[in-house]
């Protein structure tokens, strides 16, 4: 990973490391995700990561909560907020996402889902099959983020089996491509599925 890739990969020269630079979305599918979000007033963005998605996020929304367990990768995304021009636009909180889900009595116009689609004990380019080994667990993500939301986007392996969504309500799955690959699919709930 060197600048050239970093500024391909998201637009601009973030802070990055090896972790988040395999894990974050390129520029080109975030701000395609992030244009669903046009309009909505408060969004949360979930295992915010570098930070890049809630950047593209924050462009179309009025105000991002982004949320990591993580303290470095939370340092990266508040720089890479700065940047952007964007940290006005967001806040940043540094907590388990399940456990900020779980105490908070704050609703959200929408949600983007991304928990950590890693298999354990594999490199981050091997993904899981399956909501329950996501990190944090898929399925309980997603009904703790009901709770406050019902309009949602999960960002979703393109391994996931889709047997695993059939107890989900009802939603559009969308694929997104980048070059004419599969990169991941995009689950859309509520007032976001077209």
């Amino acid at each position: 990973m060197n600048a050239g890739n970093i500024r391909e990969k998201f637009g601009h020269q973030y802070k990055v490391n090896n972790d988040t630079y395999t894990m974050g979305v390129h520029h080109l599918l975030s701000d395609h995700i992030a244009k669903r979000f046009e309009g909505k007033q408060n969004v949360i963005d979930t295992n915010t990561g570098a930070g890049t998605t809630a950047i593209a996020l924050a462009k179309y929304a009025a105000s991002v909560t982004s949320v990591d367990i993580n303290s470095e990768h939370l340092a990266q995304a508040e720089e890479n907020a700065r940047i952007a021009a964007v940290a006005d636009k967001i806040t940043f909180v540094h907590a388990d996402i399940l456990s900020f889900l779980e105490r908070t009595d704050r609703t959200f116009d929408a949600a983007l889902l991304d928990p950590d689609w890693a298999a354990e004990g594999e490199e981050k380019t091997t993904h899981v099959t399956s909501l329950e080994y996501m990190q944090p667990h898929g399925q309980r993500l997603f009904e703790l983020v009901s709770t406050h939301t019902e309009n949602i986007c999960f960002r979703l392996p393109k391994e996931i089996e889709k047997e695993a969504l059939k107890d989900l309500p009802p939603h559009e799955i969308e694929p997104l491509m980048l070059d004419g690959e599969l990169k991941f699919y995009c689950a859309w709930f509520g007032s976001l599925m077209k």
